[in-house]
């Protein structure tokens, strides 16, 4: 499999129409310098489709939804090359047989089209150059998997409530050109040998359908192709896998359970003080921000040991610990424990705990982050005391 491809192409790894694809403004995104991580992406397909579906998509799901597509591309070239698949000049060869791909080059132009791809959008290179390029190359199957992912997709239940990303845009594909149709047609043309997975279905697409029949949910269907497929899967994908299953615990989704919340409503015409919103001018930080806490006092404690020298300070924490935060898709640090205690807090501690705590504020300092959605600046890290015990630290830029 040539991840070069996919991950120049189709980073998101999955397919997103060009509606969804506009109305999130994904060109922009991509322009950006450094490109965001995935995991700001997952965010913002998932906050365009709760504007339109009161049944919540999350992020967790959207990367399981990911996993599994990078699982399947897996699958299905091992499956080309159990068969002997060999593309020459255009055409597919399985020994004997052969398959002109030419056949799809008005699909790949018409998907190319429907489903962006960042390259393509930022105008560094025209579909059909890709195109040609990838057939002088030998190497169209990279789009033809693609391609065999979004007739997937589209078979999937699990993505009922995720189809407006990408439902409009693969029937317009399919009236088209007919893509499904073409896709089946090489399907049967694929040797009908039986490979080292006897227990696997034994065409193309049967194998790749397998566990959405099986599974009902992105989890259960995951977890399926792990089981059947983890012997030939990177050691990558399948932490990639493990995250993704932790990422979902931690989110907490479980379609129908508990059920719908008891809320009591709040009439504010009830309330005798009269409280207006007063957001800051700098909105655009707020849909962007993907929060990580951290005790400071603990986590310098630990920065030391793992590093054999005391960092008592904020601007001693390594540079390689916030490159770190930021490449794992966090943009901003809620530092607990920064905050000067009052001499009222301080009373109340020592009244009640039986003794001082350390009331000095950690320093106020600049510290160097590289932002996934922006070019590395000098950041400030600042507090705001909402009161005597609670500061949320944001990084400004």
């Amino acid at each position: 499999m040539n991840d070069e491809f996919k991950q120049h192409y189709y980073p998101l790894d999955l397919q997103c129409g060009r509606r969804a694809w506009n109305k999130t403004r994904l060109t922009q995104q991509f322009a950006k310098q450094p490109r965001p991580q995935r995991t700001y992406f997952r965010h913002l397909l998932a906050d365009h489709l709760k504007q339109s579906n009161p049944a919540p998509f999350s992020a967790a799901e959207m990367e399981l939804w990911a996993t599994m597509n990078q699982v399947l591309r897996c699958v299905a070239d091992d499956f080309l090359v159990q068969r002997g698949f060999v593309e020459e000049a255009g055409r597919g060869r399985f020994g004997a047989r052969s398959f002109e791909l030419s056949r799809f080059t008005t699909s790949f132009e018409q998907f190319l089209s429907a489903f962006p791809a960042p390259p393509i959008e930022l105008q560094e290179i025209r579909a059909e150059e890709l195109i040609n390029r990838l057939e002088q190359e030998n190497r169209l199957k990279q789009i033809l998997l693609e391609l065999l992912l979004l007739y997937i997709q589209n078979h999937n239940p699990a993505l009922k409530r995720a189809r407006e990303l990408f439902a409009y845009e693969e029937q317009d594909l399919q009236t088209a050109c007919g893509y499904r149709q073409q896709l089946e047609a090489f399907d049967r043309a694929l040797p009908d040998d039986t490979d080292r997975f006897e227990s696997r279905p034994q065409t193309l697409l049967a194998r790749l359908l397998e566990p959405l029949s099986q599974g009902t949910t992105l989890q259960q269907q995951l977890q399926i192709l792990l089981d059947a497929w983890a012997g030939i899967l990177p050691h990558e994908l399948l932490e990639r896998a493990s995250n993704a299953f932790v990422q979902l615990e931690r989110e907490g989704f479980q379609p129908g359970f508990p059920g719908e919340p008891e809320l009591t409503a709040l009439d504010p015409a009830a309330m005798r003080d009269e409280e207006y919103a007063d957001f800051t001018v700098d909105l655009d930080w707020m849909p962007r921000t993907v929060l990580l806490a951290k005790s400071t006092y603990v986590w310098l404690e630990q920065l030391s040991r793992r590093y054999h020298y005391p960092i008592k300070r904020l601007d001693q924490i390594p540079d390689e610990e916030l490159d770190e935060l930021a490449h794992s898709g966090f943009t901003s640090l809620w530092l607990i424990g920064v905050w000067q205690r009052s001499q009222a807090s301080l009373k109340v501690k020592t009244c009640v705990v039986r003794f001082r705590l350390p009331h000095r504020p950690m320093p106020s300092m600049t510290i160097r982050l590289q932002l996934i959605w922006g070019e590395t600046r000098r950041l400030k890290i600042c507090a705001a005391a909402v009161s005597s015990v609670v500061s949320i630290w944001r990084v400004m830029w």
